[in-house]
């Protein structure tokens, strides 16, 4: 199965809001390959990085990868289709 996560999925996971508990299944779930777009973790750096600081920003992005979450840069059809069927 592929997860493609976004980026208010993934910050509200972080900041342990609703929708938290989805995202967290995902991540524990081996059967789930959690990918997102590079749009969204730029956004999701971003709005850690405004909210504390540079280095707790790198953090989250390393966290992310070494949690199994896979970024994509491309933009074709079949991403656009995971992405609609998330």
């Amino acid at each position: 199965m592929i997860a493609v996560l976004d980026a208010g999925a993934v910050i509200a996971y972080l900041q342990g809001e609703p929708g938290a508990e989805v995202v967290a299944e995902l991540l524990a779930d081996p059967r789930a390959a959690c990918t997102m777009h590079a749009v969204n973790v730029y956004e999701v750096i971003y709005d850690i990085w405004r909210r504390t600081d540079r280095g707790t920003a790198a953090a989250v992005r390393q966290a992310l990868g070494a949690a199994g979450v896979t970024t994509r840069c491309d933009l074709d059809d079949p991403l656009l289709d995971d992405g609609a069927r998330s």
